[in-house]
């Protein structure tokens, strides 16, 4: 980052943790936070945000998830098309991303679901994300949105989903049966914090007519 118009790695260190600093500030309190990363060296066409909206995250803390984007931007890990990328060209500018929160929430499944709700909202509005995920990398339909975002719930913790009252249920797609899972049997034991997406990959294929199951879930209390 040798172009960069800081003085030393010390000063652009500074500037870092002091960006990171307010960016806690404004989450708060919140166990989960939506936030926006933008460049204030670009205008927003809209004149809605500080800058050009690049990115939409979500985090349970948000300054140590913004110092974790700009290690991998001095770790040069950034690839072309990625947000780290977008950062490093910036730098290399002598400016450096802003951050502002979007949405608060004190469960992970609102919090997904409310990160998913402003990509599109971003997207469609013509803002182009540098996020990988699909569901906020690409504006979708009604129909799609509500696929994503139950993909996306997926990568809740066992602990978060029994926290979000997440009814899970498995089901033979032939028809030979259908079964509600305890996702409380799972956080008492030693693994709490894994992914749901750890269940559904250890799905067995049907007793009956030896097709996989298929694996789904509301959020609604169990019965």
């Amino acid at each position: 980052m040798s172009k960069a118009n800081f003085a030393n790695r010390w000063e652009l260190k500074k500037l870092i943790d002091a960006i990171a600093e307010e960016a806690g500030l404004l989450a708060g309190p919140a166990a989960y936070v939506v936030y926006l990363i933008y460049d204030p060296s670009r205008r927003d066409p809209h004149r809605q945000y500080r800058g050009l909206p690049l990115y939409v995250g979500e985090t349970s803390e948000l300054a140590k998830r913004f110092k974790s984007h700009m290690r991998r931007v001095l770790g040069l890990n950034g690839t072309n098309g990625s947000v780290h990328a977008e950062i490093y060209r910036m730098a290399q500018d002598g400016a450096l991303p802003g951050v502002t929160v979007l949405g608060i929430s004190n469960a992970r499944a609102e919090s997904l679901e409310v990160e998913l709700r402003w990509a599109q909202k971003l997207l469609h509005h013509g803002y182009r994300l540098f996020n990988r995920m699909p569901g906020q990398a690409k504006a979708v339909n009604e129909h799609q949105y509500r696929r994503k975002q139950r993909d996306r719930l997926w990568r809740m913790t066992l602990a978060e989903a029994y926290a979000a009252k997440i009814s899970m249920s498995l089901h033979c797609p032939s028809g030979c049966f259908s079964t509600n899972v305890d996702i409380r049997h799972y956080t008492g034991g030693d693994f709490p914090y894994r992914r749901l997406s750890v269940l559904k990959r250890k799905l067995k294929p049907c007793g009956a007519c030896g097709k996989r199951l298929s694996a789904s879930f509301e959020e609604r209390p169990a019965a």
